[in-house]
C-alpha cells in the first residue's frame, strides 16, 4: 500500500513540477491566462488556431464535413485533419468559447507537458528504474530542448506523451510476448500525428534491433516475425486514417522527392555541442537551428558516467551506445535525416526527430542515478568537465543566440560538477530545475506575442458580420475576401490572414497549410494571385474578371478602425457556361495576361477582349515613376514578374496618368505588363446560370438549366476539382472535368439538366473496411492466446 501511495505522489510531482515551472515563465512573459498576451505566434497563430477553431465550430454545430469550403477555395480535409487536429486532448477546446481558444491553447500546452512527464515517470517505473527522484528525470524530459523550441507546434507534443508508453510496450513485447500496449500506443501516436507517428515506428525498429543484441539474439526469428506482424497490424489498423491521407497528399507539393536530399553529407559540425547549452536557440531561430537536444548538465554527466561504469553489464552499455549512435546519425547524416523526415526535407523546424536522442539520454541518466556513484568516478568527472567546457566554448563562438545564458551554461556545469563530486542530490535537483527554467525562458526570447483582449474584440465583431452575411444569402455559395488586416491589432508581427476563412467561418480564397492543393495554387498564381511558396496562396492579386469566376461577392475592409463590407457589383453567381476548350487548357504554359484573356474569351465568346493595352508609356525620375495614356476607361492593372497582378486604379479613356509605385523596375517598363479592364463589358459578359447550395458534402443547383447553344455546354463550378466529387445529371452518374487546371466542370446535354454533386473522401471507405478487418484479426488472435493461457492454467492446477 505504501509503495502505491509513493508512486501516486511521484506521478503528482511529475505532473505538477513542469507545470509550476511553465507557470513561472508564463507569468514573466504575461501570457494568458496570467496576462493579456497570447501565443499568436508562428504557425500556431497562422495555422493551428484557425484549424482548431473551424473544427470546433463544425463539431459543436453538427455540420462536420469531409470537404471544407473554407479551406482556400475548398479542399479535401483529410490530410489537414490527420496531421494537425486528431489529438484526443484537443477536445479540451470544446469547453470554451472560440474567442478564448488562444488562452485555452496555453492550458492545453500545460496539460500535454504534464502528461508527458507522467508517462515518462511511468516508463521509468515499468523498466525497473524505480527511485524517489524519478520525477526529476520526467521533468527534464517534458521541458527538454525540443519541447522548449517546439511547444507551440502542439500536435507534436502528443508523440512525446506516447513515446514512453511505446517503450514500455516494447519491453513487455520482448520480455513477456504481450503486444496490447505496443499496438495501442503506436496507434494513438499515429492518430495524434501520423508524421511523428512514422518517426516513432522507425525508433521502435531501432529499439527492437538493439534489444535483440542486448539479449544475445535469443529466439530472434520468432521475435522478428512477431514484431513485423505487429507493425503490419498497426499499419492496417490505421488504414481508415492513412489511406485518405495518402490519397489527399498526392495533390500537394509534399510528394516531390529530390535526389540531392540523399547526398551523403553531414548536417552539422561542432555547433552540435552548442545545443547542449542553455538557450542555445531563441524564437527567431525556430526555422533554422541545430538538433534541439538540450537535457541539462546533470544528464550529460550521468550519461558519460554510465557508459564507463563497469558495474553495469558491458553488453547493456554497448547496446545503449549503439542506440545513441544510430539516433545521432539519423540527425547528422543527410540521407538518414531525409528518411526519418518521411523522404522529405522540413520547411523550417529542422531535426524533428531530435527528441528521440534526448529521450534515450535521459533514460540512461536515470539508470545511472539509480545505480549510485563511486569514489573512483571523480577522476572521470574531472576529465569530462575538462573536455566538455572547451568544446562548448568553441561551439558557442561559432553559433550562439544568447551569450549571457550561454555563459550561464559554463557556470552551471561547474556547479553541477562540484555537486556531483560531493554527492549532494538536493543541490543537483535545484541546479537542474534552474537550468530547465532558464533554457525554456531563453528559447521564448524574442517571441512576438499577441494581444488577447484585441483578439477577443475583433473575433466577436468579424463573426457577427459573417453570420449576418451567411444568414442573408440563405445557403447560396459565395466567397468573401479581405485585405489580411482583420486581426492586425491582435498581432505584434506581420499578419496576412491566410486562414481567416476557417477562423471566422466564411468561404474565402487565401490559404496557408502544408496540405495545400498544388494544382489550385498554381492555377490561381497563373491568374495573378500572389503565392509566396508552395504552402501559401493569397486573395491579393487577380482581376475583377477572375474574382467573378471565383464567386467573390463581398470584400471586408477596415476603414477608420471600423469594419465594412463592400459588395462586388460584378458578381454573377457561382456557376458559368464555358466551351469544352477550357478542359484541355493548361494555364501554366502561358503568361498571366494570356490566361486572363482566355478566361475573358470563355465568358464573352468570340475574340472580343475585355482587356486593352496602355499606350505612350514613359518613365522618368530614374524609372521610379511612369506616365501612361489610357486607351479605354476601366481599371488599370500591372503584372509583376509573372507572380502577381497589382490593381493600380480606375482610369478614363485618352487621359494621361502619372504613377508612382515602388515595384517598377527598368525591365518592367513595357506595355505588355499593363492592362485596362473594361468594366462596362464585364458587367454584361456572362450568361445567367443557376447558383448552387453546399451542405453536408453535397452541391445542388437551385434550379434546372436548359441548354440550347451547343457551343457552350460545359458547366463550370467555382469549386476546385477533386476526385472525391461525383456528378449526377438528371439522376445519372456522369464524368467530371478539370477546368483551367483547377475548377470542376460537367458536360451538359441539350435540353433540361438537373445537376447534383456529391463528395466522398477518396480512400476513406476502403480504409475503414481494412481497419475493421484488421481489428477482427487482432481480436481473434488475442482470443486464441487467452484460451491457450486458460487451458495451460487449468492443466497446471490439475
Amino acid at each position: 500500500m505504501t509503495n502505491i501511495l509513493n508512486s501516486y505522489k511521484n506521478y503528482l510531482k511529475s505532473f505538477f513540477v513542469p507545470i509550476v515551472i511553465l507557470s513561472i515563465i508564463w507569468v514573466s512573459y504575461k501570457i494568458s491566462p496570467f496576462g493579456n498576451r497570447n501565443l499568436l505566434v508562428s504557425d500556431l497563430g497562422t495555422q493551428y488556431i484557425p484549424f482548431l477553431t473551424s473544427l470546433r465550430d463544425q463539431l459543436l454545430h453538427g455540420h462536420l464535413n469531409f470537404y471544407w469550403t473554407s479551406l482556400g477555395l475548398g479542399d479535401n480535409s483529410a490530410p489537414l485533419v490527420s496531421y494537425y487536429l486528431l489529438s484526443p486532448l484537443n477536445s479540451i477546446l470544446l469547453f470554451s468559447k472560440a474567442k478564448y481558444i488562444p488562452t485555452m491553447i496555453s492550458i492545453l500546452i500545460f496539460f500535454k507537458i504534464g502528461l508527458m512527464s507522467v508517462t515518462f515517470d511511468y516508463c521509468l517505473r515499468k523498466t525497473n528504474n524505480v527511485f524517489a527522484q524519478s520525477w526529476l528525470f520526467s521533468t527534464v524530459y517534458s521541458l527538454s530542448g525540443f519541447v522548449a523550441m517546439n511547444f507551440y507546434n502542439i500536435m507534436w507534443l502528443d508523440a512525446m506523451i506516447w513515446l514512453p508508453l511505446v517503450v514500455v510496450g516494447m519491453t513487455r513485447f520482448f520480455d513477456e510476448g504481450k503486444r496490447k500496449l505496443l499496438i495501442f500506443s503506436l496507434v494513438m501516436t499515429i492518430v495524434s500525428n501520423y508524421y511523428l507517428g512514422y518517426m516513432t515506428v522507425l525508433f521502435s525498429c531501432c529499439y527492437f534491433v538493439v534489444d535483440l543484441y542486448k539479449n544475445y539474439w535469443r529466439n530472434y526469428r520468432i521475435r522478428i516475425i512477431n514484431y513485423i506482424k505487429t507493425l503490419l497490424q498497426v499499419t492496417l489498423l490505421m488504414s481508415f486514417l492513412l489511406f485518405p491521407t495518402f490519397v489527399g497528399m498526392q495533390e500537394t507539393a509534399k510528394t516531390a522527392i529530390k535526389w540531392y536530399w540523399f547526398i551523403p553529407l553531414p548536417q552539422f559540425g561542432l555547433s552540435f555541442f552548442n545545443q547542449l547549452g542553455i538557450a542555445s536557440n531563441n524564437f527567431n531561430q525556430r526555422l533554422v537551428h541545430g538538433p534541439t537536444i538540450f537535457v541539462g548538465s546533470l544528464v550529460i554527466f550521468l550519461v558519460i558516467l554510465y557508459l564507463r561504469d563497469k558495474r553495469i553489464c558491458e553488453r547493456c552499455r554497448r547496446a545503449d551506445t549503439m542506440l545513441l549512435v544510430i539516433l545521432f546519425l539519423s540527425m547528422w547524416f543527410l540521407p538518414f535525416n531525409t528518411i526519418w523526415h518521411m523522404m522529405n526535407r522540413p520547411a523550417g523546424f529542422p531535426y524533428r526527430n531530435s527528441f528521440f536522442f534526448s529521450f534515450v539520454c535521459i533514460m540512461i541518466a536515470a539508470k545511472k542515478w539509480k545505480s549510485g556513484f563511486e569514489e573512483t568516478e571523480k577522476k572521470l568527472l574531472y576529465r569530462t568537465e575538462i573536455i566538455f567546457l572547451p568544446l562548448f566554448v568553441v561551439s558557442w563562438t561559432i553559433d550562439s543566440s544568447h551569450h549571457l545564458l550561454a555563459l550561464t551554461t559554463i557556470v552551471m556545469s561547474v556547479l553541477m560538477y562540484r555537486a556531483l563530486r560531493q554527492k549532494n542530490k538536493n543541490i543537483l535537483i535545484l541546479l537542474t530545475l534552474i537550468e530547465l527554467t532558464l533554457n525554456f525562458y531563453g528559447a521564448m526570447s524574442k517571441m512576438q506575442l499577441g494581444n488577447q483582449a484585441n483578439y477577443e474584440k475583433v473575433y466577436d465583431s468579424v463573426t457577427t458580420l459573417t453570420r449576418r452575411i451567411n444568414e442573408k444569402d440563405r445557403g447560396i455559395f459565395e466567397r468573401i475576401t479581405e485585405d489580411g488586416n482583420l486581426l492586425t491589432s491582435a498581432y505584434t508581427h506581420k499578419y496576412n490572414g491566410y486562414n481567416d476563412g476557417l477562423l471566422f467561418n466564411f468561404n474565402g480564397v487565401s490559404s496557408y497549410a502544408s496540405t495545400l492543393d498544388k494544382a489550385v495554387r498554381r492555377s490561381l498564381n497563373s491568374l495573378g494571385y500572389y503565392s509566396k511558396n508552395e504552402r501559401r496562396i493569397s486573395a491579393k492579386g487577380g482581376t475583377e474578371l477572375s474574382n467573378t469566376l471565383l464567386a467573390i461577392k463581398y470584400r471586408m475592409i477596415r476603414k477608420n478602425n471600423k469594419l465594412k463590407v463592400v459588395n462586388n457589383k460584378y458578381f454573377k453567381g457561382n456557376t458559368f457556361l464555358f466551351s469544352e476548350k477550357a478542359i484541355g487548357y493548361n494555364s501554366r504554359r502561358h503568361t498571366i495576361w494570356q490566361n486572363q484573356e482566355f478566361l475573358a474569351n470563355q465568358m464573352i465568346g468570340g475574340k472580343n477582349s475585355l482587356f486593352r493595352n496602355v499606350s505612350d508609356l514613359r518613365s522618368y525620375q530614374e524609372e521610379k515613376a511612369l506616365n501612361i495614356k489610357a486607351t479605354t476607361s476601366g481599371i488599370l492593372y500591372y503584372e509583376k514578374g509573372g507572380k502577381k497582378i497589382y490593381r493600380i486604379g480606375y482610369v478614363v479613356k485618352n487621359h494621361r496618368y502619372t504613377i508612382n509605385e515602388p515595384y517598377f523596375s527598368k525591365k518592367s517598363l513595357k506595355t505588355k505588363y499593363f492592362r485596362i479592364l473594361n468594366l462596362n463589358k464585364l458587367y454584361n459578359v456572362t450568361e445567367k446560370t443557376p447558383s448552387f447550395k453546399y451542405q453536408k458534402d453535397k452541391i445542388m443547383l437551385t434550379s434546372k438549366i436548359r441548354i440550347e447553344d451547343s457551343r457552350k455546354k460545359l458547366l463550370v463550378f467555382s469549386i476546385p476539382y477533386n476526385s472525391g466529387w461525383k456528378a449526377y445529371r438528371n439522376g445519372h452518374l456522369i464524368k467530371t472535368h478539370k477546368v483551367l487546371n483547377s475548377l470542376i466542370g460537367v458536360s451538359l446535354a441539350k435540353g433540361v439538366n438537373q445537376i447534383e454533386l456529391k463528395y466522398k473522401t477518396p480512400g476513406l471507405e476502403s480504409g475503414i473496411i481494412i481497419s475493421l478487418g484488421t481489428f477482427i484479426w487482432i481480436m481473434i488472435e488475442e482470443n486464441k492466446d487467452w484460451k491457450l493461457k486458460k487451458y495451460r492454467l487449468k492443466n497446471y492446477q490439475v
